[in-house]
C-alpha cells in the first residue's frame, strides 16, 4: 500500500480513555491498543498524498488520505476516508460497563455530496441484547446522537448546520439511566448542546464493538479522531483527553 507521504513520529503515549484512535498516527491501531478490523471490497482511486499527487488504495487496505484543516492549501493532516458509494469501515472491540456513564467523541471533515440520512461516524454496538450508541448526521445537514435499545431509538439532534467541507467535532453522553445528549462544534465554533432525549434501558453486556460505519450506513467523511471514555465529560474535556 502507498501511504500519503507524511512523516509520522513514533507514538510514545498511551491514552487513559476506554478507546482513543487518531488518524494522525497513520494506523488503525488506537492508543488504547485494541486490535482493528477493516472492510472494503474494492480498490479506491483518486486519493491525494501530501504532495498533491493522486494514488490508489489497494483492496481491503485502509484509505488514509491527506486533508487541509487550516485553509492554507497545504494538506498537512492525515484522515481516514469513508465513502458511502464504496462502503468501508473499521471496527474494534471495546470494554463497557452498564453501571458507568459514557461519553463518546468524534472529529471529522464532512464530505457529504448531498443528503445522507442515518450515517454514523461513531457507532458503538452491543450484540446481546442488541443496542447502539452512535454519532452521525441527518439528511438536513444537522448532526445527531442516537441510543437504540433494540426496539426503540432516542435521538438528540443538534441545531448546528454543517455540510460538505465542515470540520465537525461532536461528543455525546450516555448516562446509566440511558439518556443521550449531543454537543457539537462546527469549524472550531462555540459548542452547542442539544436537548437530551428521553431515557431507555442500557444493555447489561460489558463488551461492545465500535464501528466507523457499516454496510448500509457508512458516511462520506474524512475521519480524524474517535474516543470513548467513562463519565459525563464536556466536548472540551474530550478534546483534551489523552
Amino acid at each position: 500500500m502507498t501511504m500519503p507521504g507524511l512523516i509520522r513520529s513514533a507514538r510514545l503515549v498511551q491514552s487513559r480513555a476506554l478507546f482513543h484512535w487518531r488518524a494522525s498516527d497513520g494506523s488503525l491501531t488506537p492508543l488504547t491498543g485494541q486490535a482493528p478490523s477493516y472492510v472494503r471490497a474494492s480498490t479506491l482511486s483518486g486519493q491525494t498524498d501530501y504532495h498533491g499527487s493522486a494514488f490508489t488504495v489497494g483492496y481491503q487496505a485502509p484509505a488514509f488520505t491527506t486533508v487541509d484543516l487550516d485553509g492554507d492549501s497545504i494538506r498537512e493532516s492525515l484522515a481516514l476516508r469513508q465513502l458511502t458509494a464504496t462502503p468501508s469501515y473499521a471496527s474494534w472491540p471495546v470494554p463497557v460497563r452498564p453501571t458507568l456513564d459514557l461519553t463518546c467523541y468524534a472529529k471529522w471533515v464532512d464530505r457529504r455530496p448531498g443528503t445522507e440520512t442515518g450515517r454514523f461516524v461513531f457507532d458503538l454496538v452491543w450484540g446481546s441484547p442488541l443496542a447502539q450508541f452512535a454519532i452521525g448526521h441527518t439528511g438536513t445537514q444537522q448532526y445527531v446522537a442516537l441510543f437504540y435499545d433494540g426496539t426503540t431509538s432516542r435521538l438528540s439532534t443538534s441545531g448546528s448546520v454543517g455540510g460538505a467541507g465542515s470540520i465537525v467535532e461532536a461528543s455525546a453522553t450516555l448516562t446509566t439511566a440511558g439518556v443521550v445528549t449531543l454537543t457539537t462544534s462546527i469549524n472550531g465554533g462555540a459548542p452547542v448542546i442539544a436537548a437530551a432525549a428521553a431515557s431507555l434501558t442500557r444493555p447489561s453486556s460489558t463488551t461492545a464493538t465500535l464501528y466507523t460505519g457499516s454496510t448500509g450506513n457508512a458516511p462520506t467523511a474524512d475521519l480524524l479522531a474517535l474516543k470513548l471514555a467513562t463519565g459525563l465529560l464536556t466536548l472540551q474535556d474530550m478534546r483534551e483527553l489523552l
